[in-house]
């Protein structure tokens, strides 16, 4: 199933997320990207929400320079199941068990061959609902106001 991308990055990400695009472009994907400056990774961050909420079967697929400030931004969302990934086994298993729908990045620890790898898993990988939904459902309910 070819997902709708979206792509945004901080100012420590342009050089891999363009490289990402293009790798995506040539699969077949339709992608979205937010315009890239030096912005802030939580002003990228809140436009991959964003998207996420407007296109729920989406994925969304965000870099700075290490990928934890923009994992941890996304992820106060409660819509949100944001996965750092440096190797292409964390992105299968954040898809089969964990419904992940957004792939973050490191740029300065995850090389364009690993990070395109990881994109592959992360976007061929089906979530396995009947193993692991519960689990999902109750990481959900962390959420709760």
């Amino acid at each position: 199933m070819n997902h709708k991308l979206f792509f945004s990055s901080d100012h420590n990400g342009i050089a891999l997320l363009k490289e990402l695009i293009t790798y995506s472009k040539g699969r077949g994907f339709e992608t979205e990207e937010f315009p890239v400056g030096h912005l802030d990774y939580i002003d990228v961050t809140l436009k991959a929400v964003e998207f996420i909420h407007q296109n729920p079967e989406g994925r969304s697929i965000l870099v700075c320079a290490s990928g934890l400030g923009v994992c941890m931004a996304a992820n106060r969302d409660p819509n949100i199941r944001a996965a750092l990934c440096r190797i292409p086994e964390d992105a299968r298993l954040a898809r089969r068990q964990n419904d992940a729908n957004i792939l973050c990045l490191g740029s300065r620890y995850t090389s364009t061959f690993v990070a395109k790898q990881c994109l592959d898993q992360f976007l061929g990988e089906p979530f396995k609902k009947e193993n692991h939904q519960r689990s999902v459902d109750k990481l959900n309910s962390f959420f709760v106001s």
